[in-house]
């Protein structure tokens, strides 16, 4: 048998070695650049107000305003002719004075909620400014008939959801709602905690003034949101 270590034949071509180069310095690479793309701003929502509902309740407040102001005239004639028939009674007197007082007070009182709410309804109107937004920092409500303005940040929401009472609200539930309302003053503090009488929140925005339905709102408020909504653990009921 032949030895497999035998020389190659002389006849065979052959080859230099392979050369090897060393570097005096080792070569360096610039680091890739990994390439990122900047985050997309987050969509702000903004509610328009319901235009035609203010408008339609601005008019019912001057309707009720003119019909006031219309019999108050013959309640005070009335209320004239009744003094100069009475005798020197004290006691018809008395009871004569307590019933015109009580008259007088209640025109003038609906008087003034009227003026107030038509103030406020033609404010509206004529405003160009979204009755609501909603962006990063968390939601924000302009002023309302009776109701004045609030902003509330995510960190402060416990829930929102929707609420049928009558009317069909957008309800904001805050974390701690007795510490959240001492930014309002006492009377309207009483106002939005007498919501509870009929189990609605304190801070709450009625559908008939929101120019979109409230599920809408929901519904984009849960695509677009949803990262704030779980870091602060919100709850969104529909």
């Amino acid at each position: 048998m032949q030895n497999s270590s035998q020389q190659p034949p002389e006849n065979q071509r052959r080859y230099p070695p392979s050369e090897i180069y060393v570097y005096d310095e080792p070569l360096t690479f610039s680091p890739v650049q990994e390439i990122t793309r900047p985050p997309l701003p987050l969509q702000e929502i903004a509610i328009p107000i319901n235009r035609g509902q203010a408008s339609w309740r601005a008019a019912v407040c001057v309707l009720g305003l003119v019909i006031l102001l219309v019999l108050l005239i013959p309640l005070l004639s009335l209320i004239t002719s009744a003094v100069n028939m009475l005798d020197e009674n004290p006691l018809e007197l008395i009871i004569l004075a307590l019933v015109v007082f009580t008259l007088v007070f209640w025109l003038m009182a609906l008087i003034f909620v009227g003026w107030i709410n038509w103030g406020m309804f033609s404010g509206l109107i004529s405003s160009r400014q979204p009755l609501m937004v909603i962006n990063r920092e968390g939601i924000t409500v302009r002023r309302m008939p009776i109701l004045s303005a609030f902003s509330i940040a995510w960190s402060e929401i416990g829930a929102i959801y929707i609420r049928r009472a009558l009317y069909k609200y957008l309800c904001i539930a805050p974390k701690y709602p007795d510490l959240y309302l001492k930014r309002f003053n006492a009377f309207e503090r009483f106002l939005r905690r007498s919501n509870a009488l009929v189990g609605i929140p304190s801070l709450i925005i009625p559908q008939v003034y929101l120019a979109r339905p409230v599920e809408e709102i929901l519904q984009q408020l849960y695509h677009i949101y949803s990262s704030e909504l779980s870091s602060y653990h919100i709850q969104l009921r529909f």
